[in-house]
Formats: structure tokens, sequence, C-alpha cells
């Protein structure tokens, strides 16, 4: 193995409801970590939607120092161009994103794979037990190994996402007796951290309003609050919920941690050293289960919003249209592209738009596209 040698190799297996990702490291040409995640699946997230987000949150978070050469993936990821340029930026040097077809590089992949393998086979026989009695096990578990107050059967947790320090978002997720509480999700704009992110202002923003809201309502909190990063992450949390401690928040009712991603280090608020369960403790899974969920969350939402800036700019730029001509088309026809599909006949239709104005809509949604041949 060459000795300057530094990659990180992601493969995976999935079944319908399950995926589990190994992540090797190489450093200096030896093998310093081999992880398997497993990611829960549910009816709205499909596998390579799961694995795409992992990667990039991944190293959305990941350090510069810990940034490798190569980059060796199973498969392809959607957004590469990005990725590689974030990854880039990060190290200060060209990273490569690599598919590997055969060689050196595919075995490495191979390899990756059989620990996956291996992973899944032990959830699949921990899945036949009873789920109601599986998730009141795990959530004692979590109690007893972590040494909260309470059995966690509310957990509440929270992701800050900037792809490239655009559209600084954060996410909020729920668990109730370890299964995701859709309907209780939340997703936030930042808007206390403006320009150059950061993750701890936009963190205790969207804290202190969160749980600001719950006291005003009168409502209860969770048992577990997890934040989604390390010591840094948890202090601008503390720092959000000790301010709403003149307004009735009471500590003695709930437990906050951090979950760091680089070892999956636990931090409590006043516990200098982080908990490290072991990698095959089901109450990590669970934590890094809701972990995930918030990126992939959170993740949505940031392309949801990128997509919806790239169709506004669009709509934007055409001639002669105002603020609320604007809107009547975008409520209208929802994206430029349908715009562009629409005849003439339709943008006139709509009540606001002049016939010259449709034209010149018309006329410049289609510019430069060359005329049809007359085929007659």
């Amino acid at each position: 193995q060459n000795s300057r040698v530094s990659q990180d190799i992601f493969a995976e297996v999935h079944t319908d409801k399950l995926l589990i990702l190994c992540l090797m490291r190489v450093r200096e040409g030896k093998l310093i970590s081999s992880d398997a995640v497993t990611i829960h699946l549910t009816d709205r997230t499909t596998w390579d939607e799961a694995y795409q987000s992992f990667i990039n949150q991944y190293y959305a978070d990941c350090e510069d120092v810990n940034t490798p050469s190569d980059v060796i993936l199973q498969h392809e990821v959607e957004d590469r161009e990005l990725l590689t340029q974030l990854l880039s930026t990060k190290a200060g040097k060209v990273v490569k994103l690599l598919v590997p077809q055969k060689g050196e590089k595919l075995r490495l992949i191979e390899m990756a794979r059989k620990n996956a393998e291996q992973t899944l086979e032990h959830e699949m026989v921990m899945g036949t037990e009873d789920r109601d009695a599986k998730a009141e096990r795990i959530l004692a578990m979590l109690k007893e190994e972590l040494g909260i107050k309470q059995l966690p059967r509310r957990i509440e947790c929270f992701d800050i996402s900037n792809i490239q320090g655009t559209d600084n978002v954060a996410s909020m997720v729920v668990f109730e007796y370890g299964v995701p509480k859709k309907s209780d999700y939340r997703t936030f704009k930042i808007k206390s951290v403006e320009g150059t992110p950061n993750d701890f202002a936009s963190m205790n923003e969207v804290v202190t309003r969160r749980y600001s809201k719950l006291l005003k309502e009168e409502k209860p909190f969770p048992e577990l609050i997890v934040i989604d990063g390390g010591k840094g992450q948890l202090g601008a949390a503390m720092e959000a919920l000790r301010s709403l401690e003149p307004d009735g928040l009471s500590f003695e009712n709930f437990d906050i941690m951090g979950l760091a991603k680089r070892q999956e280090e636990i931090y409590f608020p006043g516990r200098s050293n982080p908990v490290l369960l072991s990698r095959r403790s089901e109450a990590l899974h669970l934590l890094q289960h809701v972990r995930n969920e918030a990126h992939r969350f959170a993740i949505t939402y940031h392309r949801k919003l990128r997509a919806k800036r790239s169709h506004s700019s669009k709509f934007d730029s055409l001639p002669g249209v105002g603020a609320s001509r604007r809107k009547l088309l975008i409520e209208e026809f929802g994206t430029f592209n349908k715009l562009k599909e629409a005849t003439l006949e339709e943008i006139e239709a709509i009540k606001g738009i002049s016939a010259k104005l449709a034209q010149s809509i018309y006329d410049f949604v289609h510019e430069g596209e060359k005329p049809q041949d007359d085929q007659s």
C-alpha cells in the first residue's frame, strides 16, 4: 500500500426497510476505521436518496483535516460536482470522487460491502422481535446507557444545514417510542444569520424558537433533545435553553445531548468526557437513525429552497413583468419549464396579462430556439 494514500470508501446493502452503509477510512496507507451505519427507510425515502443524503451531510460536517484525497463510492451521487467542489475547497487540494469498475479500488468497495452485509444479517435477526417490546427495550437501554432521567418516549433532534453557505436552514425531527412521527417534523429558515454560515448562532436561534413556543403554549417538553454536533453545538443549545428559564423552563423534566459524528461521541452538559456506546449497541443505532433522519429532512428542505430560488430568478428576468404579474405567472404555471411549455393563448388567458405582454413573454422564453422546418 502507498503510505501517502488517503481514502474514504463507501459501500451499502439494502432491503425495503433498511440501508446499511459501511464507511472505511484509509489514512497514510493504513485502514484506521470501518464503521457501519444503519438507516431505517420510510415510505417517502428510497435507499438511494438516503445514501446520497448521508454522504452529502457527512462531508458538510467533516472537519477540513479529515478530508481524504479520494472518495471511493459504490454508486454515483447526483450532486457530484457540488460535492467535489465542497471537498476540494475544504481540503485545499483536488479531491477526486471515484466509482470504480475494476482493480484495487473495486476490491476495497467489496470489502466494505461485506462489512455492511454482516451488519444487515445482525439487524435482520434482531428484527424478528415484537415491535412494541423492542421499542420499550431499546428506550430502556438508552436511558440506562446514557444515564438520563426518564425513558425517552419522545425525542426531538435538531440539525443545521447550509451547503456552500446558501440557504441557512434547520430541521427538527421527532421520534415517539423509537418511531418517526412525521406530522410533528418542522423546518426553520434561519433569520439571525446572514452571509457566512454560523452553526452555533443558528442552533441557538432554532432551539430558542422551538422551546419558547412550547412554553408559551404550555405544551410538554420531550424527554430527550438531541443536538447534531459536539460541544460547541450543545453549548449553543444550552445557552438558548438557559435564556428561557425566566419563562418557566425547568431542566428537571428533560435531558439534552450532542451527538458528534466523528466517533459518535455523546456529549452532555456539565460532563467533560463524552460517552461512547458500543458500535453494536441498539441504543446507539436508534440515535444514529434519529440523527440521519434529521440530516435527510434538512437536505430535502434545502434542495426545495434551492430549486425555488432557481425558478424565481428565471421569472425575475421576464421583460415588462412586475411583482404582481410575476406572482400571477408563478401561481398559474409553478415552474419556468411549465411556462415554456405553455401556448401563447394560455399565457394570454391569464387575467391581467395583455396580448402584447403575453407575446413578449412567449418570445422571451423561446428566444434562441430554432423554428421548426415546414414539413408540408
